[in-house]
């Protein structure tokens, strides 16, 4: 009895694969049966899952308003004693915008931020530490995807535990209109020009003056 291992890869690494030989580089491909089935693919980083969904909402409303890392999560089995289980979905993405979100309230009690930090800033707080960079299919091709796909970025921990700046969409007026993570205007039907105006609030939480200018 003979065995031959077989190897596969997807037909986008072919194409690379074949581009590369037809400029006459060479490539060096090595087999071994110790293949653990697992290869690192960086490229894959930080890009929208297939089955995440897209905004805006039904009402106009730009949603999501912030990515996380929500595929192939390693999660505790249930009645497995110390087992793991690699599991999809916001159920996954959600323990992660709750630990950032118990980090950014943290600060604020170190930092006694608690006159200056509402709960409801702490969304937008998540949002302005976000880090930009989300790919729409694969980083190697450099599209970042659309806000409707990401909202503000990928949740980053560490940049939002150090954030020095609270910026938010509304005021702190209850009847403000619109939600904190976002400036939008929602769903607009005009035949002429109109103008529309939303507020928006900018505090500095550092001991330090600072300057700031918007740009379009």
């Amino acid at each position: 009895k003979t065995e031959i291992p077989a190897f596969m890869i997807p037909g986008s690494d072919g194409a690379l694969l074949r581009d590369r030989l037809d400029d006459g580089k060479v490539i060096e491909a090595v087999f071994s049966t110790q293949f653990t089935d697992a290869v690192e693919r960086t490229y894959l980083t930080d890009v929208v899952s297939r089955f995440s969904s897209r905004g805006p909402s039904r009402l106009g409303v730009m949603k999501p308003n912030i990515a996380a890392p929500g595929s192939q999560i390693n999660a505790p089995l249930v009645s497995s004693g110390d087992q793991g289980v690699k599991l999809d979905g916001t159920s996954m993405a959600s323990p992660a915008v709750a630990g950032a979100a118990a980090l950014a309230i943290q600060r604020v009690r170190d930092a006694d931020l608690n006159e200056d930090v509402e709960a409801v800033d702490v969304g937008a707080w998540l949002v302005n530490g976000a880090h930009s960079s989300v790919w729409n299919a694969d980083s190697r091709t450099n599209v970042q995807a659309a806000i409707p796909h990401s909202g503000g970025g990928r949740v980053d921990v560490a940049v939002t535990a150090h954030l020095e700046t609270l910026m938010r969409a509304g005021t702190r007026r209850p009847d403000s209109p619109g939600t904190p993570y976002g400036i939008t205007f929602g769903a607009l039907t005009f035949h002429e020009p109109v103008t529309e105006r939303r507020p928006f609030f900018l505090r500095n939480l550092s001991d330090a003056s600072r300057t700031y200018r918007l740009e379009s």
